[in-house]
């Protein structure tokens, strides 16, 4: 009787014992599993419409990411380079609130067509195409997501935020249809300040 209560008891701890271990393996899937690489896509992310990060745990929940991607330029698309931080304030088992901030350069356009009052065919005509760009222009940008680790280290986080531009006196106008230079007004406030939204999804290696 006293061997069997004694077999019970020792299963019982070891039953214990593993999920404790579970527990803790699920709840620190970023120390276990510290680097991660994620593609990107969203408007105004650190790595432009379309990128990859990688991104490295550094202490507990903080995290350092370096990524590249393409993002607008003045003839379509252009390289962007980005390098980022991230702490998670609120973490429970593979879930986590986090706050970021990165840093990003790349270039940079902003098209606008204007509707412009034409009698002779038709209402309105395009008649001129100012685009603002800047063939670099550096970003700082903070960012609020929510980040998931499964337990087979699927990444996936959705994030949001704000782009600050830094070196607004880069921005040039020009008309892509006379190819003059705009009226100069037209520079000074085009994306000082863009609003972020982005998905990234990837694998903790």
């Amino acid at each position: 009787m006293t061997r069997a209560i004694a077999v019970m008891l020792a299963a019982l701890s070891a039953s214990a014992s593993a999920h404790v271990a579970a527990e803790d393996h699920a709840a620190d899937r970023w120390q276990n599993r510290p680097d991660a690489v994620e593609v990107h896509a969203g408007f105004g992310t650190p790595v432009g419409y379309l990128g990859m990060v990688y991104d490295r745990v550094l202490w507990s929940r903080w995290s350092a990411s370096l990524g590249l991607g393409v993002g607008s330029g003045r003839s379509g698309g252009s390289l962007h380079l980005a390098a980022g931080t991230r702490v998670r304030m609120l973490s429970f088992i593979g879930n986590a609130v986090y706050l970021g901030v990165d840093y990003s350069t790349g270039g940079w356009r902003y098209v606008e067509v204007p509707a412009v009052p034409n009698t002779s065919y038709s209402p309105y005509e395009r008649v001129t195409e100012p685009v603002v760009f800047a063939e670099r222009i550096h970003w700082l940008q903070g960012s609020v997501g929510y980040e998931l680790r499964t337990a087979a280290s699927v990444v996936l986080r959705p994030y949001f935020g704000i782009a600050f531009m830094l070196n607004p006196e880069s921005r040039r106008c020009v008309d892509e249809v006379t190819r003059r230079p705009c009226s100069s007004d037209r520079e000074d406030y085009l994306g000082d300040v863009i609003p972020v939204f982005g998905l990234a999804l990837g694998g903790a290696l």
